[in-house]
């Protein structure tokens, strides 16, 4: 008899052992293994990469200064125009970014987008000196006269002072040709001479 009991007690162990191993099986199928902390790579950058873009946008920019007609340095624009919006997709406060995509906008005649973009660089830097000038140029080509006569004025303030940009962009003829363009000169102390 006593036998009989060691069998019936192995067999209770091992139906038990069965079952518990099944119900553990259960379990782990319901709730997946913990990743490994370890392994995960850092986030990138995006600081960084939108650099990257930026720089590259520079690349094409200078190419494009070069090209040698008119469809070759549309191309360049447009493949910087790209660079930039990636930049800023990344770091949508990017003001380098927003401020030579708007210049690009600028070049290539998409003055909505240009003014958009200028005013959106003023926006989060009012003294970034060259958004500022460049909307003053925006607005001096659409004669918008006033309003370019106070980025001028406001980009002189904050510091712009290329008095050959001042003399020569022809951006700026409409705005130039007139008596608030000396006014703006004579206020920051700025002689540009002819």
């Amino acid at each position: 008899m006593r036998h009989l009991n060691f069998q019936r007690l192995f067999f209770f162990l091992i139906i038990g052992a069965f079952f518990s191993g099944c119900d553990s099986k259960k379990n782990e199928a319901a709730s997946p293994p913990a990743p490994k902390v370890e392994n995960v790579a850092p986030a990138p950058d995006l600081s960084a990469e939108a650099r990257a873009n930026l720089n590259q946008a520079f690349s094409y920019i200078g190419s494009a200064k070069v090209a040698p007609n008119k469809a070759v340095r549309d191309e360049l624009l447009n493949n910087a125009e790209v660079e930039l919006s990636a930049a800023l997709m990344k770091k949508p406060d990017y003001v380098e970014a927003l401020s030579n995509r708007g210049v690009i906008y600028l070049t290539l005649g998409k003055l909505n987008k240009a003014e958009e973009d200028l005013k959106r660089a003023v926006q989060i830097n009012p003294a970034h000196a060259d958004s500022l000038y460049n909307l003053a140029c925006l607005y001096s080509l659409t004669k918008k006269l006033d309003l370019a006569a106070d980025a001028l004025s406001q980009s002189l303030s904050n510091g712009f002072n290329d008095t050959e940009r001042l003399r020569n962009d022809p951006d700026l003829n409409s705005l130039r040709s007139t008596k608030q363009f000396s006014e703006i000169l004579e206020k920051n102390k700025i002689f540009i001479g002819k």
